[in-house]
Formats: structure tokens, C-alpha cells, sequence
């Protein structure tokens, strides 16, 4: 019998105008990126679709309704097909690729510092070209991984520092990899060149003040988190500031791997657990001050801006900052902030200032989570809060007992939490399983904890960090021993959750572009389902599931 239940979700809308320009925006990104045309045709073709969508808001008639969304999806789609073949560098890059070694002088601006100076006195990062010979002038703008000697040169190297190297410059595709896991993470960060072989001539220019501020600051935060103690003497410690800031450097190999290998190595990236986090604690700091609501939102944004400066100014935590800033930003309109529509504004905004981010699979992983969680795990939640409630009527609510209350907040909690990592892995895995050869099942109820877990120690990361700059540092080291009390347990939990038999399966896709179109179809079958969603009831919630174990099914190549 069908179950025509009303379906409770208060929680998230899923009307975003700006959908009718992402969608197609979209499309014609994935268009150019395989599909090369004369700019000029598609910017033509996008203005005079855009004269006849204003010609239809003109007319105001119901009856242009369909030519009028035709003309606007269409135009958009043109822009965005002629507009990532100007932006992406990858489309101007192909042949260039395939050049050989070179052996030059050059000038770099460090993005960021992987190793600040290993055994052989190296540093290694990511880097802007800003100046090189007229025989590599096409990597100038591009972004490059390098690895040089210092030759001596004193003082700290910090994100901002210009320097001239002189060394061998090669494509990532040319000759054997040392490491070939690593070169596929520059890959999938846009990071097309490397410099691996290398001596660094001379500083030419360092960090400006607001850069070398959050270095320093960066440090600061470091020996707190650690009590003062060196990096590596202090294993807790060091999860404690990967955790808190962002150093995956800190890591031991083997933690990366159980991390990785139990789908909880997103903990160590800024993203949105982290920066959400220090928005909530800071949202809760100003709220409580007597001055407008603009001002309020205004200075909190700002403080964010810093957290994620400090940290490194990672691609995912300015993302991550924009989705707040989205929704705070909407307060200040005196509009309702909903989450979905500012999610949308912030991708619309983002692939218009840098398109090649639709192949950045930090990019993919961030919005496809997000989103899953915003359009299926609040509503599941909500909907599992509402079954499992009980049905009393005519009861107070201060005449329940406090073991039935506190027992009821328990599984709510659980349900709540549940129904967050059940859409996270949902959207998540396709992309995991195309990019890593790896699916982890087991995430969904390892995740019911760390995830939870992972949100304490933030903020009592957070609040020791305060103490510090307030000048109660005292109080610091109790603080970082509870965080750190929580974080063994976690690496005891993923210790014994990997060991578990089918936790985490060695997969493979029939082909890496699967993993993105099973994103893009998990989502959309969302969209459709919440577009009938009082049609569908509780149906709702088994048939985006259900249709996307399929596709993984058909997808996979059977082992």
C-alpha cells in the first residue's frame, strides 16, 4: 500500500534561482572541457539567447514561460562552454604537457610550504611562476610544485616570499614519478609542473606584513596546541595541530593510511567541519554583544577570514568561507538565510572566477557532500526524529521522566548524526572509488563518532587558542589534554576499525569520469525526488539510495 505520509522538512528549501545558471553553467564547462570551439561563437551565440530572455521578461505572458527558461539555459550554457576554454589552462596546455625537462632560472611566489626544510636542507611546496625564460612562458601564472636547496639562505620561508630558483622544470606526465600517489594530488590540484630538482638563488621579495602575520600566528597556534614541546615528540600533539590547522605534514605515514583507508583523512582538511565549527563559536561570541546585527556578521565574517588565512588559506576552507559567508551575508539583506540557495550562490560564484575548479575533486567532494546532506541527511534526520518520538498527547513535557528524556536526546543525536554520515558517504563514494580505487562502507557508522568527536576537539582547540591570545595560557595545557584524551581514542577507533573484515574494499570503476556523473546523478535524482516530494512520502527515502546503489553496481568492475 502506498504511504502518502506528509514528508516533515522545515529545515532546508530547495528553491535557488541560481540553479537555472549553475546547471547549465556547468554543463558547458564539462562541453569545453572535452569540446573546443571559437570562444567568440559561444559568446555570440549566449548574447543573442540573452536579448531574447529579455525580450520574454518584457512580454510578461505565461505563454513565452518555456521559450523564456529555454533562452536563459541555453545562454548560460553557451557562456560557460566559450568562458572555461579562456579560463582553464588545462584546454591551452595540451601539447605543452608533453615538452621535455628544461633546465632554467625562474621566479616563484610560494601559494604554500609543504616541508619547511628537510634532512638535505629542502624546503618543497606549491608556487605561483612569476617570471621565467621566453621557452617556459607558458607556465608563467601557473601554479608549480617545487623542491629546492636553500643554499644557506637564513629565516623562515612562508607563503608570499618571492624567490628566483634555478633548476630542472618538467611536466608531472614526463618520465617515471618518484612517488606517483603524490604527483596524482598535484594532478588533481591543478598542479601541472614541478620543479623537483632545485637550488633557490635568491629571496627577491618577502611575505608582506598581513602574510608574515599569519605565519607567525600559525606558529604560535602550533606551540600551544603543543605545549611548548617540539614537532614529533608528541604524537597526540601532532594529530592535534593536523587536526586543528591543517598540517597533514604532521602526520606519521602509517596514520595517513589508517585514516585514509577508514574515509576519516577529511578530519585534517579545513573545510567545512572546521570552519562551520569556528563559525558556530564565534557566531555564539558576538551574539551576545548589544550592537547591530550588520556589524555582528560583518566583524564574525572577518574573523573567519583570519582562522582561514592562519591555516594556510587552503582552496577547501576559502570554499568552505564562502558558503558562510553566503548565508550570514543574506541576514544582512533581511532575507531568510537558507543554506541551499547560498550553497548554490557560492558555486555559481567560485566557477565564475576560476572555472577549472569543476576538475578539482577537493571542489567535487565539498559541494557533493554538502549538498547531500542539505537535500537528503537534514530531512532523513528530521523524518527519523518524528518516527521515533513518542506518541504521547496530553503529557507535559516535564512530566516525562528524565531517564525517558535523556534517553530520547540520545537517539535523536544518534539518528541525527546517522542520517549526516549516511548522505556524506552516499555522495562521496563515487568520487572515492574513481579517484582512490577504494569504497568504505563502514565510514557510514565510524563516522557516527569521529565526525562528533572531531567537533569537540575543534573547539577545544578554539577555545585553548583564546585563552592563549587573551593571555590564559595557564589554563591551555588542561584543555589540550582533554582534546588530546579524545583524539587517542579516535586513533584507537580507526586502529580497530580498519582491522574489521570489509570495512574498507579495493574497487575500481570501469572509468574515472563515472565517479563525477555518479555525483551529478545521486544528485539529481535528489532534486527530482524533492520536486515530488509530497507526491512521493516516505518513498522518498529509499529511492535515491536505491537508485544509486545501482549505478555503482553497474559501474564498478566486479573483483
Amino acid at each position: 500500500m502506498q504511504d502518502d505520509s506528509p514528508i516533515q522538512d522545515n529545515n532546508t528549501s530547495v528553491r535557488a534561482p541560481l540553479l537555472w545558471l549553475l546547471v547549465p553553467q556547468i554543463l558547458g564547462y564539462l562541453t569545453g572541457l572535452h569540446f573546443e570551439v571559437f570562444p567568440g561563437l559561444c559568446a555570440l551565440g549566449g548574447l543573442v539567447l540573452s536579448g531574447g530572455t529579455l525580450q520574454k521578461v518584457i512580454i510578461e505572458s505565461s505563454a513565452w514561460k518555456i521559450t523564456w527558461a529555454g533562452c536563459i539555459f541555453s545562454a548560460a550554457f553557451l557562456y560557460g562552454w566559450g568562458w572555461y576554454q579562456i579560463r582553464d589552462p588545462i584546454i591551452r596546455d595540451h601539447g605543452l604537457l608533453e615538452l621535455p625537462p628544461r633546465a632554467v632560472e625562474f621566479t616563484i611566489e610560494i601559494r604554500r610550504v609543504f616541508v619547511k626544510k628537510d634532512q638535505y636542507g629542502r624546503i618543497s611546496g606549491i608556487a605561483c611562476v612569476d617570471k621565467a625564460p621566453a621557452t617556459l612562458d607558458y607556465i608563467v601564472g601557473r601554479e608549480i610544485y617545487f623542491r629546492a636547496y636553500t643554499q644557506g639562505l637564513k629565516g623562515q620561508f612562508v607563503r608570499g616570499d618571492v624567490l628566483r630558483l634555478k633548476g630542472i622544470v618538467q611536466s608531472l606526465s614526463w618520465g617515471n614519478s618518484e612517488d606517483e600517489e603524490f604527483d596524482k594530488f598535484l594532478l588533481r590540484a591543478h598542479v601541472f609542473h614541478a620543479s623537483k630538482r632545485a637550488i633557490i638563488v635568491d629571496r627577491v621579495r618577502p611575505a608582506n606584513t598581513f602574510f608574515q602575520f599569519c605565519h607567525d600566528t600559525n606558529l604560535l597556534f602550533q606551540n600551544t596546541l603543543r605545549d611548548g614541546k617540539s614537532p614529533g615528540s608528541d604524537s597526540l600533539a601532532d594529530v592535534f595541530v593536523a587536526m586543528m590547522l591543517g598540517e597533514k605534514t604532521a602526520l606519521t605515514h602509517s596514520q595517513k593510511q589508517q585514516f585514509r583507508h577508514s574515509g576519516t583523512m577529511h578530519l585534517f582538511a579545513i573545510s567545512g567541519l572546521h570552519v562551520g565549527v569556528v563559525a558556530m563559536l564565534v557566531y555564539w561570541v558576538f551574539n551576545v554583544l548589544p550592537i547591530p546585527a550588520w556589524i555582528r556578521i560583518s566583524v564574525g565574517l572577518c574573523v573567519i577570514f583570519l582562522y582561514v588565512q592562519i591555516t594556510g588559506g587552503q582552496p577547501s576552507a576559502i570554499r568552505a568561507f564562502l558558503m558562510v559567508a553566503f548565508v550570514w551575508g543574506s541576514r544582512i539583506i533581511e532575507r531568510k538565510s537558507n543554506p541551499f540557495p547560498a550553497l548554490v550562490g557560492s558555486a555559481v560564484f567560485i566557477l565564475i572566477l576560476d572555472p577549472a575548479q569543476i576538475r578539482n575533486l577537493g571542489f567535487q567532494f565539498s559541494y557533493a557532500v554538502v549538498t547531500a546532506i542539505l537535500l537528503y541527511g537534514l530531512p532523513l534526520g528530521e523524518q527519523l526524529r518524528i518516527l521515533m518520538e513518542p506518541k504521547v498527547t496530553g503529557i507535559p513535557k516535564i512530566s516525562i521522566p528524565l531517564w525517558r528524556r535523556f534517553l530520547l536526546l540520545i537517539t535523536n543525536w544518534f539518528m541525527f548524526v546517522f542520517s549526516i554520515s549516511f548522505a556524506a558517504t552516499l555522495a562521496s563514494t563515487p568520487l572515492t572509488i574513481s579517484n582512490f580505487g577504494i569504497a568504505t562502507p563502514g565510514t557510514v557508522c565510524l563516522n557516527l563518532f569521529l565526525v562528533s568527536m572531531a567537533g569537540i576537539v575543534i573547539q577545544l582547540g578554539a577555545i585553548s587558542l583564546i585563552l592563549e591570545i587573551t593571555g590564559l595560557g595557564i589554563l591551555t595545557s588542561l584543555i589540550n589534554s582533554v582534546a588530546k584524551s579524545l583524539i587517542n581514542i579516535m586513533i584507537w577507533m580507526v586502529e580497530k576499525a580498519v582491522q574489521i573484515p570489509g570495512f574498507f574494499q579495493e574497487v575500481t570503476m570501469r572509468d574515472t569520469i563515472l565517479g563525477p556523473a555518479g555525483v551529478l546523478f545521486f544528485l539529481g535524482i535528489l532534486l527530482i525526488c524533492h520536486k515530488f516530494i509530497n507526491r512521493l512520502g516516505l518513498h522518498f527515502f529509499w529511492i535515491p539510495p536505491v537508485a544509486f546503489g545501482i549505478y555503482i553496481m553497474i559501474t564498478i568492475i566486479p573483483t
